[in-house]
């Protein structure tokens, strides 16, 4: 065993936070301290991002698609594949499927 490496029994044990009687300049302690904090800002930055990626999911299932372009519309509505050709219905086909998990 590296003779660096303390005993997991110290580890768990180590003050979480600052202790007035643990030596001030134990590098081991500054280091739990600053990854503890970075830990702590990354949860934080992923429970934000996270409650973004829901945000957008539920926009984009709400949304009619892209505005002011001359492209194919992503998603068709039901009363515009109705009024398809067939040949266009085949044409369209797999935009017609990811449109009609969108109707309600």
């Amino acid at each position: 065993m590296n003779e660096e490496m303390l005993p997991m029994e110290e580890i768990e044990e180590a003050p979480l936070s600052h202790d007035p009687e643990a030596p001030a300049d134990d590098p081991l302690l500054s280091e739990i301290a600053s990854l503890r904090s970075e830990l702590s800002e990354l949860r934080e930055e992923l429970k934000l991002r996270i409650k973004a990626e829901e945000v957008n999911r539920r926009n984009a299932s709400l949304s009619a698609g892209r505005a002011g372009t001359n492209a194919a519309p992503e998603y068709y509505s039901p009363e515009e594949v109705r009024a398809m050709s067939a040949h266009e219905v085949r044409e369209n086909y797999q935009k017609i499927r990811a449109s009609m998990k969108r109707w309600h």
